[in-house]
């Protein structure tokens, strides 16, 4: 199982997502952070997406509930991915800062620091 789900239409997400690199049995979810919300939303079109939201689209898209997500999005370590892997009862890897998936699939974030892993609480 895996796949990917690319939320949003704008050049920066299609580029990360055109790059990205599947990573076996995971599922990746590259959407953008949103600003004001730093690290506990989304943004979709412009428009803040809550992390429920984002997990119904992720379902859209053909998630499974405990499959392993790489979040990429910027700093949805700082809230959102706990949160996301609280709702889908699974692993989730995020970044704590800026992020994105350079022109050889490397996931690579602002500060050079690694993704955090998140696991669901009981």
């Amino acid at each position: 199982m895996g796949g990917a789900a690319a939320l949003g239409e704008d050049a920066a997400t299609l580029k990360s997502a055109g790059n990205l690199v599947s990573k076996k049995g995971w599922f990746d979810v590259i959407v953008h952070g949103d600003a004001y919300y730093e690290g506990t939303a989304f943004n979709i079109g412009g428009q803040t997406k809550s992390v429920e939201e984002v997990y119904e689209l992720m379902l859209k898209n053909g998630y499974k509930q405990g499959t392993s997500i790489r979040l990429i999005s910027c700093n949805a370590g700082k809230g959102a991915a706990q949160e996301l892997a609280n709702l889908a009862d699974a692993t989730v890897i995020a970044p704590t800062s800026k992020t994105l998936v350079n022109s050889v699939g490397k996931l690579i974030t602002q500060d050079a620091s690694k993704y955090k892993v998140f696991t669901p609480n009981p």
